[in-house]
């Protein structure tokens, strides 16, 4: 999944956008009171066995596929991450394993266990709309 974003100026609303990235706090301390964060992340479980799986076939792929869990984010340190910051939506991007068996569970096992957030995977063409001088948050 490719992340394409278009900003348009709109007073007293704000989105952070992460790269790839380890749950890193300083990112959280950016986000403090954001609208949304749009935080890239990885199951680091599904790439470990992917890697195994890969590892008979292709052990430099299998190599590179374990190296990822270096620079990712779980999404629920992500999740973690939007709560400490306060923010009021978060969008896990970036779902390079969004095509494995058993994703959505998977994936997102944990994000909702640190407490309320509202959450939700990014989709092909989701658009967020955040009106000036509003709360509300738009997903279409």
């Amino acid at each position: 999944m490719v992340l394409e974003v278009e900003f348009d100026s709109v007073k007293g609303r704000s989105v952070v956008i992460s790269g790839d990235t380890k749950a890193w706090p300083p990112l959280g301390v950016a986000a403090k009171g954001a609208d949304v964060l749009i935080h890239e992340a990885q199951s680091n479980a599904m790439m470990m066995a992917a890697s195994l799986i890969t590892k008979l076939m292709n052990p430099r792929g299998a190599a590179l596929l374990a190296d990822t869990v270096t620079y990712h984010t779980e999404p629920s340190e992500a999740a973690d991450l939007a709560r400490s910051a306060g923010v009021q939506m978060l969008v896990l991007s970036h779902l390079t394993q969004a095509g494995m068996p058993g994703f959505a569970e998977t994936f997102t096992r944990g994000v909702e266990e640190g407490g309320k957030l509202d959450w939700r995977l990014a989709q092909d063409g989701m658009t967020l709309e955040l009106s000036a001088g509003g709360t509300d948050i738009g997903v279409n």
